[in-house]
């Protein structure tokens, strides 16, 4: 079998337009092999992306197909993962995008030995080209553990970052470690990044932006089903869990998963009281704390939102690459 420097991993459900664009990205080299694996797409988006595959503008392009009972980003990953040959792995989403400088950027780590290596993203609002803010979060994150390699900043850095895309991961570490994302039709990817963060030993954070997250504005008020709720949320119990049972008490304690649990009693307010309480004795019955005593002090909770603005304005920086954005504009 040959072996690549890089595979890159894309699932693909009905965005052909899309995923041109991502392709468009990927610098035609003999050294990166991409594996689209479509996820039940109607025939006309499936017959676009042959015709790419076909095309001399693409090399070493692999078009798969979810042909498993069980639909979702997930089962795609993971079909991806099996036949991927390259050293290194980097996930993408069918509708994002790689920056200008990408390739330069993660070929430098090739011949190190890390297990991941985690890059910036950005994000932009693909219908009206202006900056969203997708990846502050996980900028911000990113930044604190740069700036302060504090254990608490670690925690957060191995176990808040979710999304698999801009990061550089050894295929060997995956299969070493059985890793793989879980086939479920929401949050996939949380436990697959958790167990990452868990059994990577030798890691590096760069600050260098290669990859864009895009959104429209309609998908803000995009709501959650009860089945989807249910899903994440029992993933959220399995995340807490995990970590629970893996991590030193005092390093649990330090990363203070509470909000979490708040985060869902909020959400499940919508689907009724009686949703609520389940959600609560569900809580409880995991020894999932949902309350700090810190949010009675209106000085933790100011400094917090102070905080946060001085975080999404410092992370601006992430947003406006002349190189990220040359490309939308061209494309009008």
């Amino acid at each position: 079998m040959k072996t690549h420097n890089l595979t890159i991993i894309i699932p693909h459900y009905n965005s052909a337009d899309m995923l041109g664009k991502l392709l468009s990205t990927i610098p035609p080299n003999k050294n990166i092999e991409v594996i689209v694996v479509d996820d039940k797409s109607e025939e006309s988006h499936i017959t676009s992306i042959r015709k790419m595959e076909e095309s001399e503008e693409y090399i070493n392009f692999t078009l798969l197909s979810n042909k498993t009972a069980q639909k979702g980003t997930g089962t795609a990953r993971n079909i991806g993962l099996k036949k991927a040959t390259g050293t290194w792995i980097l996930f993408a989403d069918a509708d994002d995008y790689f920056t200008d400088i990408f390739y330069e950027s993660i070929s430098h780590y090739f011949e190190n030995n890390n297990d991941i290596v985690f890059f910036s993203p950005t994000s932009i609002y693909i219908d009206t080209k202006e900056m969203a803010d997708r990846h502050l979060d996980i900028c911000d994150v990113l930044n604190k553990y740069m700036d302060n390699k504090s254990k608490e900043n670690e925690l957060n850095l191995r176990f808040n970052i979710f999304p698999p895309w801009a990061k550089l991961i050894k295929k060997d570490f995956l299969d070493d470690n059985k890793i793989t994302f879980d086939e479920v039709i929401a949050a996939n990817d949380v436990m697959f990044s958790t167990k990452v963060g868990y059994f990577m030993k030798n890691f590096e954070v760069s600050d260098s932006t290669v990859y864009v997250i895009t959104r429209n504005h309609g998908s803000l008020t995009a709501n959650m089903s009860e089945s989807v709720f249910d899903i994440r949320f029992k993933i959220i119990i399995n995340y807490h869990n995990f970590l629970k049972g893996k991590l030193m008490e005092d390093y649990f304690k330090l990363l203070n998963l509470s909000h979490f649990g708040r985060e869902y009693i909020v959400r499940s307010m919508k689907f009724g009281m009686l949703k609520t309480f389940k959600v609560i004795f569900e809580l409880k019955k995991n020894n999932f704390k949902f309350f700090h005593a810190k949010l009675l002090n209106p000085l933790h909770v100011a400094s917090k939102i102070f905080q946060y603005k001085k975080n999404k304005k410092k992370n601006v920086k992430y947003m406006t690459s002349e190189k990220i954005l040359k490309r939308d504009s061209n494309e009008d």
